[in-house]
């Protein structure tokens, strides 16, 4: 800012060692380009002049050839000096666009695997991270990956859909990694190119023995324990693969949200709900005891895994071309390969690449 002054200031101060403190308003460009073409005897200066809106000014001065050579002098180097602060501030904007850096949410869940994980150091690890660091560094982007709750990113608000969470509308991030792109996600969320793939059926979990009577394929008037945040939800329940009764009345008053898998089975101790509803692959890993698997899973999703950002997000721009390159060129199934075996400790990691 301070340059960009100094130069209008050097400017001004050219023009007044001709003499001549000159205010052009509106339509010195019209009077300017009319003065001109009416001359018989236009300098190539004149025409300079009249097609800059000076034209006019000039004419009422006096046509002295040394006034002209001085007010051209300084209309020229004016003209040239604002083209080159456009450009350079031009240039800083890309360039601050260009180094800043873009930071990804990660929310590492009790049932760790290949592609995310935290090891014995408490450090990040697997697949997800190594591929959206290489996706970053192959588009000259800086990025860092950041540790936050899944619910900044994506949230049911008093039983609501989903809607984007505040760490992604307040800009604290600009994407989170690892999410799977539903239909009430998508009214407010944009998803990236997939980058692996999770199939893994939502169930309902009761007490041992289902002391509540809980029944899978009647759920009129039924409480269901459900996480914030998370797929398995309301919208998944009524997407059930088989005949339940009661889906057409389901809604916000039959489900109790808790914010992790935690105190969800925490509600289902105190008989807040009949049921809970979560991934297997989440319950076989942590396995509470005193609960069982009822009824029959149900598919939530198609299993693409994507990384998730605002609507407005710029970082879909690079992030999609950049990996779809990966794709096609071998680098994406050779990072897999690799992976799989430098994570293996944690599981296999293979069947979740795509194909």
């Amino acid at each position: 800012m301070f340059r960009t002054a100094y130069i209008v200031l050097l400017t001004f101060a050219l023009v007044i060692q001709t003499g001549v403190y000159c205010n052009v308003y509106g339509d010195a460009y019209t009077r300017g380009r009319d003065v001109m073409s009416q001359s018989k005897q236009s300098t190539p200066y004149d025409v300079f002049l009249g097609n800059h809106g000076m034209g006019h000014v000039v004419r009422l001065l006096g046509s002295q050839n040394g006034f002209q050579d001085n007010i051209v002098r300084s209309a020229v180097l004016y003209r040239l000096m604002g083209m080159q602060v456009g450009r350079k501030i031009l240039d800083s904007v890309e360039r601050k666009r260009d180094d800043r850096t873009y930071n990804f949410q990660t929310a590492v869940l009790r049932n760790p695997w290949a592609g995310e994980y935290i090891d014995d150091d408490g450090k990040l690890k697997g697949f997800v991270y190594d591929l959206v660091k290489e996706v970053c560094k192959e588009a000259g982007k800086k990025c860092e990956i950041v540790y936050d709750r899944s619910q900044h990113c994506c949230s049911h608000i008093e039983g609501d859909h989903a809607r984007a969470g505040k760490g992604l509308l307040g800009r604290v991030y600009d994407g989170c990694l690892t999410w799977f792109k539903t239909s009430g996600r998508q009214l407010s969320l944009s998803f990236s190119e997939p980058y692996m793939k999770y199939e893994d059926p939502a169930r309902f979990y009761v007490k041992v023995g289902n002391p509540l009577n809980f029944d899978p394929y009647d759920i009129t008037a039924t409480k269901i324990g459900l996480i914030n945040g998370w797929s398995s939800d309301i919208d998944c329940v009524r997407k059930a693969q088989y005949d339940v009764t009661g889906l057409e009345s389901l809604n916000t008053s039959h489900v109790v949200y808790a914010h992790d898998f935690e105190h969800t089975f925490q509600n289902l101790h105190d008989d807040k709900v009949a049921a809970v509803f979560v991934y297997s692959s989440a319950f076989d890993s942590i396995q509470p005891g005193g609960y069982e698997a009822i009824g029959e899973g149900i598919l939530c999703v198609d299993g693409k895994i994507h990384m998730m950002t605002r609507k407005d997000s710029d970082v879909l721009e690079w992030f999609d071309s950049t990996l779809k390159a990966m794709k096609e060129n071998g680098k994406y199934y050779r990072m897999c390969q690799k992976a799989h075996k430098e994570h293996a400790k944690i599981g296999p990691l293979l069947h979740h690449c795509l194909e």
